[in-house]
């Protein structure tokens, strides 16, 4: 299983600067109305997760820090390369 502990967004459609740091007890919560970004926060995350260029906001940068089977991974797109850390 794959735990997600941060997110960062450097820019990526209405996000400039933005980052969250998951909680400790597992499910995370994310509402608002609408056009408040929770699909542009989703689709961020699918293209930090598996690459690509989105269809409307176009290259992005930003990372994600993952814990996987006991190990930690930092995925950083727009700037680097995937690393175990």
């Amino acid at each position: 299983m794959m735990n997600i502990k941060r997110i960062r967004f450097d820019e990526f459609g209405p996000y400039r600067d933005w980052s969250f740091t998951t909680g400790d007890n597992g499910v995370q919560l994310m509402y608002g109305p609408n056009e408040s970004g929770k699909t542009s926060l989703l689709e961020g995350m699918r293209t930090l997760l598996f690459g690509g260029t989105h269809k409307a906001y176009g290259p992005m940068t930003g990372a994600l820090d993952v814990d996987r089977n006991g190990e930690s991974y930092y995925i950083e797109i727009g700037r680097a390369s995937c690393r175990e850390r």
